[in-house]
């Protein structure tokens, strides 16, 4: 069995746009947000979600705290969460989620903007990959995450 340590964190591949959209509703007040995935998405727990912001950005702008994972039917999560979402509308909503009856809501809160954010050649160095971000995320440890932090919030 994997320890916590090794599954403290998860970095969540995102769309700039969204990225933009979660930072603007948290500057605005809204303390609990929503990340939508298709299908059974990780991660299943984490202390802290990393926001990689894929390319042409290509940079971990952020982080937070993992609040929970919830998986069910469409339906009934956007009713529940989908005003913790960045979508703003249902027919948005639905757009993302097409073709998937069963949805993942990955919740989180304390949502972060990186003072200096994180370029992927040094997350690489750091994870010890020669590849990309996996397209579904990827766990990392508590080194890796503590780190990371560390580097976004100023000290390298």
């Amino acid at each position: 069995m994997v320890s916590t340590s090794e599954r403290y964190g998860f970095i969540i591949p995102i769309w700039k746009k969204w990225w933009d959209r979660f930072c603007v509703l948290n500057r605005g007040g809204k303390k609990i947000h929503a990340h939508i995935r298709g299908g059974y998405a990780p991660p299943k727990t984490a202390e802290k979600l990393f926001f990689y912001v894929v390319k042409p950005v290509g940079e971990i702008r952020g982080y937070a705290d993992f609040y929970e994972r919830v998986v069910g039917d469409r339906e009934d999560l956007w009713e529940r969460y989908g005003h913790e979402s960045c979508l703003g509308s249902k027919d948005l909503y639905y757009k993302l989620v097409d073709g998937h009856v069963r949805v993942t809501f990955i919740r989180f809160k304390n949502l972060r903007e990186a003072l200096n954010p994180v370029k992927l050649d040094e997350i690489l160095v750091h994870l010890g990959r020669e590849k990309t971000i996996p397209r579904k995320g990827l766990y990392i440890s508590e080194e890796t995450g503590l780190k990371l932090v560390c580097m976004m919030e100023g000290n390298r």
